[in-house]
């Protein structure tokens, strides 16, 4: 079993003595130079009923990604997709307040108990799960990036996407190739493996993520993800255009992309300051005024923070899934 709280309160550390800094940082570079009127005449003049369809879509990506999830993990756990979805949404609620972003963590255990399966494997399928997001966006990524300016800081988020990228495709192929009884090391430095405790650990998380990797599932996984972002670029969107700002459907395919993999970097929660970097620095390279996306940055974050925090605070009280040790969980655990 994979303990809970240690590596709950690791993260939170490095979030704060890494992320809360970084956040700092990238808020100042996002206004520096801007007036607080500018910004606020631009929110002012925004259209609320697209802003209210951005919110609905939203709402519609925690579905798909449960969805997803829940297909992910149909072998190891029979549960609903409301289910999931409640996990998904606390998860989102927990990294939204909690430096460190310990929500994926927090998810993983939750669904080991509600489900009363190992955590090694409850874990493996959130790996898997955030993985497909990740490799989606950069391969998407990829293919926008020679249809776009090329400033600096764009070459260095492109090439560690390519880093990040690779290093998942190795993951997931080492993880199969355990799992298919291949030996990637020698007898005696797996025995040792087994004989401690991490080492077991390891073991069962690498042999867990390579039983959920193959081409048939792949398929129909990115095809949920596919869906997913599809639902968070149409909301950017509708926001943008609530602001006026026109943008070209590559264009709203650039930013989902360089948004959502620069979020990867260490930040406060909920992103904010990375967040707000990365909208003004991506519209800037479409001509965007630095007001107007800053603008444009603040209500897409609000779509998704507020509810998503209000919900999962609400799920997070009445589901009894706050504690470890927690044993309300029966009700998740509900077959389909």
């Amino acid at each position: 079993m994979i303990a809970g709280p240690r590596p709950f309160r690791r993260n939170i550390t490095i979030g704060l003595l890494v992320g809360v800094p970084l956040s700092l940082i990238f808020m100042f570079l996002a206004v520096r130079g801007l007036q607080p009127g500018e910004v606020a005449d631009a929110l002012r003049r925004a259209d609320p009923l697209p802003v209210a369809g951005a919110v609905a879509l939203i709402g519609g990506i925690y579905s798909v990604q449960a969805a997803r999830w829940r297909w992910i993990t149909r072998r190891s756990a029979r549960m609903r997709w409301r289910s999931f979805l409640r996990l998904v949404i606390a998860s989102v609620a927990v990294n939204n307040v909690i430096p460190g972003r310990p929500g994926e963590l927090m998810r993983g255990y939750w669904l080991g108990r509600a489900a009363r399966i190992p955590q090694n494997r409850a874990f493996s399928t959130v790996l898997v799960d955030r993985s497909s997001d990740v490799l989606f966006l950069v391969v998407a990524f990829s293919a926008i990036f020679p249809f776009v300016p090329h400033r600096s800081w764009l070459r260095h988020v492109f090439l560690a996407a390519l880093v990040v990228g690779g290093l998942l495709c190795l993951v997931l192929a080492v993880a199969r190739l355990h799992t298919g009884g291949q030996r990637l090391a020698p007898a005696r430095v797996l025995d040792r493996l087994r004989r401690s405790r991490p080492g077991r650990q390891l073991s069962g998380l690498v042999h867990g993520t390579g039983a959920l990797v193959n081409r048939r599932d792949a398929v129909v996984v990115m095809a949920f993800t596919a869906v997913g972002w599809s639902c968070w670029a149409f909301a950017a969107w509708l926001v943008a255009d609530s602001l006026g700002i026109g943008v070209s459907p590559l264009e709203i395919a650039f930013l989902t992309t360089v948004i959502n993999l620069g979020a990867a970097i260490p930040s406060s929660p909920g992103f904010v300051g990375t967040f707000q970097w990365l909208c003004v620095s991506g519209m800037a390279l479409f001509g965007v005024g630095q007001a107007e996306a800053l603008a444009f940055s603040i209500i897409m974050q609000a779509i998704w923070y507020i509810p998503t925090t209000a919900a999962g605070v609400v799920l997070l009280m009445h589901s009894g899934i706050t504690a470890w040790s927690s044993e309300g969980m029966a009700d998740l655990s509900s077959p389909v």
